[in-house]
C-alpha cells in the first residue's frame, strides 16, 4: 500500500492506536498502522488483561461481572 492509497496513518499499536485504526477502518477509511513494536510487545497488550474488581462499587454486581 502506498501513501497515495491511504486515508489515514496511525502511529502506534497500543490500545489507543489499534482502537483508532479500527474505528477509522470501520468508517470506510483505508488505514495503515506504523509502530516500533508489534501489539503483543506493548504495555497495552497486557494492561487490558489485568483488570480486577479492586475498590469498585457496587461490590455485589461487580463480582458477577
Amino acid at each position: 500500500m502506498t501513501s497515495i492509497d491511504l486515508d489515514a496513518l496511525v502511529v502506534g499499536a497500543g490500545v489507543s492506536g489499534l482502537t483508532t485504526a479500527i474505528c477509522l477502518a470501520e468508517a470506510g477509511l483505508r488505514v495503515q498502522i506504523w509502530a516500533a513494536e508489534s501489539p503483543e510487545r506493548t504495555t497495552s497488550y497486557a494492561a487490558g488483561a489485568m483488570w480486577g474488581p479492586y475498590l469498585v462499587e457496587p461490590v455485589g454486581r461487580v463480582r458477577v461481572w
